[in-house]
């Protein structure tokens, strides 16, 4: 009987994993302001496959807000937060004083009571004039790990280090862009 819970259990374990990339590719290939796609468990975008291993460690012992208490909420609470669940409820800005020309700090602000997922892709874009263009990778090859976390708490700093993708980013006026469920975020910064 063990035996045969455990082959269940790995069945839908690898059912849940074809579906979340059947799904990734779907999404990347109907997105058409951006040219991503999901081949083989790699991201690509613009016709590059990124295959370098990037990963950025988030910090969530400092500025921590109260902590979500799910665990404890009624279906009907839970069914109500869900509905209640905004984009607009979620920001992202600098630490002015972390700005290197190689990474910076970033806080997340999630005010819903069920906090959005975040994956390991950002980018960012430079402004030229009065308008934002994408900065290329130094490499073609970047990989972006396939995971998908949320935080606990509202509001937390996100480490990133962008010198290993788009190297040391010179004078002018940046953004880094993140995307939760079709949508963007992001958060304006300057480099001296």
């Amino acid at each position: 009987m063990k035996r045969k819970n455990k082959l269940i259990f790995i069945i839908v374990i690898i059912i849940l994993l074809v579906v979340f990339l059947l799904m990734g590719y779907l999404i990347g290939k109907n997105n058409e302001s951006r040219d991503y796609k999901l081949v083989d468990g790699i991201v690509t975008e613009h016709e590059q496959n990124y295959v370098e291993n990037v990963t950025h460690p988030i910090d969530n012992t400092k500025n921590l807000n109260a902590v979500n208490d799910m665990e404890n909420m009624s279906e009907e609470d839970y069914q109500k937060a869900l509905k209640e669940k905004s984009i607009n409820n979620v920001s992202i800005k600098v630490r002015e004083e972390t700005i290197t020309k190689k990474g910076a700090t970033f806080i997340i602000t999630d005010k819903n009571k069920i906090h959005y997922l975040f994956g390991q892709y950002y980018r960012i874009d430079k402004r030229n004039g009065n308008k934002w263009e994408y900065l290329k990778p130094i490499s073609d090859e970047t990989i972006w790990e396939l995971t998908a976390w949320t935080s606990i708490y509202d509001e937390y700093d996100y480490k990133v280090d962008w010198s290993k993708i788009y190297g040391e980013l010179g004078s002018g006026e940046y953004r880094l862009v993140k995307e939760i469920d079709n949508m963007e975020i992001y958060a304006e910064f300057i480099i001296k």
